[in-house]
């Protein structure tokens, strides 16, 4: 969805794609809006992309997704790219 959803419908397009078989949904809200996905119950898992740049934003992701897509040109390099691997269990 590349953040281009708003919280409100987000529920039952959340349930209409797992109807048609989509096993994850790619960043659906803006990174500024990612409150709206505390404890949000959805019936397939949600990646975090644009909310992740670096290590310090783990914390936040907690508890709002279950994935995270570490891009090398968005984390700074393979090194922290690693680190951020590392850490990531959310």
């Amino acid at each position: 969805a590349n953040e281009s959803w708003r919280a409100e419908g987000l529920a039952a397009r959340c349930q209409l794609l797992a109807d048609l078989g989509v096993v994850m949904l790619e960043q659906p809200l803006p990174a500024q809006d990612d409150a709206a996905l505390e404890n949000f119950i959805h019936p397939l898992p949600i990646c975090a992309d644009e909310s992740c740049h670096t290590r310090s934003n783990l914390k936040a992701l907690k508890g709002r997704y279950e994935m995270v897509n570490i891009k090398l040109d968005k984390t700074g390099g393979l090194t922290e790219k690693q680190t951020i691997s590392l850490n990531v269990i959310l």
